[in-house]
């Protein structure tokens, strides 16, 4: 790939899955308690799993990247670990959303697979804001740093469906954790 191109960029995928997952969740369990009927996963599995492909192969590209630069970050100590990590979560991301895509990928409520599956994307956005955060320079690096709104999202998609979906004592808690996940994003 160095011959093609003589810097090559990553692409920020890491992020992706991790805004589908919970942009879908949160919207479903609206949804789901204004009175519809969320739509039948079979209509949709064909077109996520197809969006999925596509970002399959562009996460193989990023570690294909990742990998051919650990020479020149060898001095760098955390750096071929979460190399390695990042390659685990992705074998274990893919094994669980294409063996269940219609519980993980296009989920009506929250259960343990879409947790972990959230945690999985979770993980791995910030192991992708890191590399991206190491392929720019000194100066602009504070400025590109998005872990704050990863953190939050992944914050909102474990707090916003059980929100939404209790009616009794624990509603106000949940609620002012939301409000709190908020004002950080903002």
């Amino acid at each position: 790939m160095e011959q093609w191109l003589p810097r090559q960029p990553l692409i920020l995928t890491p992020t992706i899955p991790l805004m589908w997952t919970v942009g879908w969740l949160c919207t479903m369990s609206a949804y789901i308690i204004l009175g519809g009927q969320p739509p039948s996963p079979n209509q949709l599995q064909d077109s996520v799993l197809l969006g999925s492909a596509v970002i399959l192969v562009m996460n193989i590209y990023n570690l294909i990247l990742i990998y051919q630069r650990t020479e020149k970050y060898r001095n760098l100590s955390p750096y071929a670990p979460r190399a390695l990590l990042l390659a685990l979560i992705l074998i274990i991301s893919i094994v669980l959303a294409w063996g269940q895509p219609k519980v993980v990928l296009i989920p009506s409520y929250l259960n343990i697979w879409v947790m972990i599956f959230i945690v999985l994307n979770f993980l791995q956005a910030l192991l992708g804001q890191f590399f991206a955060l190491l392929e720019r320079p000194q100066s602009r690096r504070k400025f590109a740093s998005m872990y704050w709104p990863i953190v939050v999202l992944c914050s909102a998609g474990v707090m916003t469906p059980p929100n939404l979906e209790l009616y009794n004592g624990w509603t106000l808690p949940f609620i002012i954790g939301d409000c709190i996940l908020l004002v950080f994003l903002l």
